[in-house]
């Protein structure tokens, strides 16, 4: 991997966003890296990664590799936790609101739970019965069960609403959402688009 400030973009760039390694050389300008440091991070929209070496400038999406973690764990991490940091941000979540977060094991999901835990909400994670637990030891407070309850039906209102997964229905959320909340969709298509509108 190479770090350095000031190199163009190629004009075909190589499809993936996650990267992890170790810095091959740096640019005379670069203050926050060094070579030989091992790191990862995400290139974004851009794209890039699923090749031998990536440019990226110092200011990029990219930090210092923690030593307990594998390049493989470390390349995961960025993609999940960047998307769930990015809509919680768009919520402008708060201490102590009610945030329920629809998909709470996946790969986005767990890393919204633990941010708006980090934020100080009250998490509600909706998620499959083997995943109940996991979903407490992330910092849920309530998980529930979808194979057993719907949480539109349980009276509960929400100062935030995260489908990771695009699998909740808008019309039947809303009543769920309070007023002046939030409804955040990691990933959508063509009908919830319609739905939206």
């Amino acid at each position: 991997m190479r770090i350095a400030s000031g190199i163009r973009k190629p004009k075909k760039p190589i499809l993936g966003t996650e990267l992890s390694g170790e810095i091959e050389a740096i640019g005379k300008d670069v203050k926050k890296f060094k070579k030989g440091d091992h790191v990862f991070g995400f290139t974004g929209m851009s794209m890039g990664t699923n090749v031998e070496y990536i440019c990226m400038p110092e200011e990029g999406t990219l930090t210092i590799k923690p030593a307990n973690i594998t390049y493989e764990q470390a390349a995961a991490i960025a993609y999940g936790a960047l998307t769930a940091l990015f809509f919680l941000r768009k919520a402008n979540i708060q201490r102590g609101q009610k945030v329920l977060i629809f998909g709470a094991s996946g790969g986005v999901g767990n890393y919204a739970v633990q941010l708006a835990r980090y934020f100080g909400a009250k998490v509600v994670g909706v998620c499959s019965t083997k995943k109940l637990e996991f979903v407490k030891s992330l910092g849920a407070d309530i998980a529930i069960d979808y194979c057993k309850e719907d949480f539109t039906k349980n009276g509960q209102t929400y100062d935030v609403i995260f489908d990771t997964l695009g699998k909740t229905s808008v019309s039947h959320s809303k009543k769920s959402l309070k007023k002046n909340g939030f409804y955040l969709f990691a990933t959508f298509g063509l009908p919830k688009l319609v739905q939206i509108l």
